[in-house]
């Protein structure tokens, strides 16, 4: 039994495993050739690990940035990590997430099967996490085992279909309608960006983030990597500069901090660029493939894809996001230092992901002004909603770390609220 758990587990919470596995199953849907299904559903593999190998890049870089920036800025608080919460709980709720996140799926299916909602949910690792905040918050109404897998897969089935619908209008409008749908557990922050962008943004065919205007002896911005590399590099220099060349030295050894600083800010720029490859392989590849599943298994079927897939369609809008969700994180690291909660400490990396994202939604609908806008109160918003999530998790013992995205807090505080009504929180 265990081995099997691990197993499910394992290709569950492997995106690239799961893709290529459903891009394998529509080829083979659609009787393709052996030499067809082979190479797409292994070119579909590699496209995933490529964005991977990117977003490994980007936390590898970003890290010692953040730490930088706690140290120059004297920042304190609790930082929230989806992975970090989620291998706590999985210590002592593992088969109760393997269950839930395994029965997810199939209620994702069956409900893309016989609903309106088409959309098949394959960002794996999500489905992990939300396995595991769903197994914690319904342990703590004392249900029986079978009662939490239960209700936890039912969760994670209708969120599996819901999230993606809801933020179809969006994706449409940004990819130009595009086959793929959006799967990653921040939706609720991407479409209140959107309408952030909708109300304060302007019409977003002349003043997309995509269309700026500079001159000529400034065309090279118009490359989104070069404008990134030095965006981020303005960033880190001022951070080296504030925390010390002594402090400094523990990530960059004896390369000068303005050297070393100025690689970082191409690192990032480099990462970005493996990430936008994997993902036109990605799509490239899985989408054709998946209308297999859309002709015989599910009809109209969608994929629900990670958030880089996005990226592609409005670059420069990474960087206004990067910049607008660390700064109204920052806001939202002075409200609740004002208030007395739980304060969140600023993450880059949720700024380049969630903060690249939300800028896009934005964009969309009030171009650039938008995602200025739209990133910022995005960043205010999803770690209000972490601190206020923490002291439910502090009080079951998970401390030090919450949940990271706006669709888990949400959730959880739902779980925590009904508990509080019933008396058993």
């Amino acid at each position: 039994m265990n081995t099997i758990i691990s197993i499910l587990t394992s290709v569950i919470s492997q995106a690239a495993v799961l893709v290529a596995l459903i891009s394998f199953i529509g080829l083979v849907a659609q009787r393709a050739s052996v030499e067809r299904t082979m190479t797409g559903t292994l070119k579909t593999f590699l496209g995933f690990l490529i964005m991977g190998q990117g977003s490994n890049i980007i936390t590898g870089m970003l890290d010692p940035l953040n730490e930088i920036m706690m140290e120059a800025f004297h920042i304190q608080g609790v930082i929230p990590v989806n992975e970090a919460i989620t291998a706590m709980a999985s210590e002592q709720y593992g088969t109760k997430m393997a269950f839930i996140a395994f029965f997810g799926l199939i209620i994702n299916i069956l409900l893309a099967r016989f609903t309106k909602f088409k959309y098949i949910f394959l960002s794996g690792h999500h489905t992990i996490i939300m396995a595991a905040l769903t197994a914690v918050m319904l342990s703590m109404f004392g249900l029986p085992t079978a009662g939490v897998i239960a209700i936890g897969a039912i969760v994670v089935g209708i969120m599996s279909v819901l999230t993606p619908a809801i933020s179809m209008p969006f994706v449409r409008k940004i990819t130009g309608g595009e086959t793929f749908a959006l799967g990653h557990w921040a939706t609720t922050g991407y479409i209140f960006s959107g309408f952030i962008g909708k109300i304060f943004g302007k019409n977003p065919e002349e003043t997309s983030t995509e269309k700026m205007e500079l001159p000529k002896w400034m065309g090279f911005f118009k490359e989104p990597v070069i404008l990134m590399g030095i965006g981020v590099f303005i960033i880190e220099i001022i951070c080296c500069a504030f925390a010390g060349s002594e402090f400094v030295a523990n990530y960059a050894g004896t390369t000068h901090m303005v050297v070393w600083a100025l690689m970082q800010g191409f690192i990032f720029s480099a990462g970005v660029s493996v990430i936008l490859l994997g993902v036109r392989m990605i799509l490239a590849e899985l989408v054709p493939a998946f209308k297999g599943i859309a002709e015989r298994i599910v009809p109209n079927a969608i994929p629900a894809l990670d958030c880089p897939t996005v990226f592609t369609f409005a670059p420069n809008a990474i960087m206004v996001g990067f910049i607008g969700y660390t700064i109204g994180q920052f806001i939202a690291f002075g409200i609740c230092l004002a208030t007395g909660m739980t304060v969140i400490i600023p993450t880059l990396l949720h700024s380049f992901f969630m903060g690249g994202t939300a800028a896009i939604f934005a964009n969309a609908t009030g171009g650039r002004r938008g995602a200025v806008i739209g990133s910022l109160l995005t960043g205010v918003l999803n770690n209000m909603l972490c601190s206020l999530l923490f002291p439910a998790f502090a009080a079951l013992g998970f401390a030090g770390t919450t949940f990271a995205d706006t669709d888990f807090s949400i959730i959880g505080l739902i779980f925590y609220g009904i508990a509080h009504l019933l008396g058993v929180a």
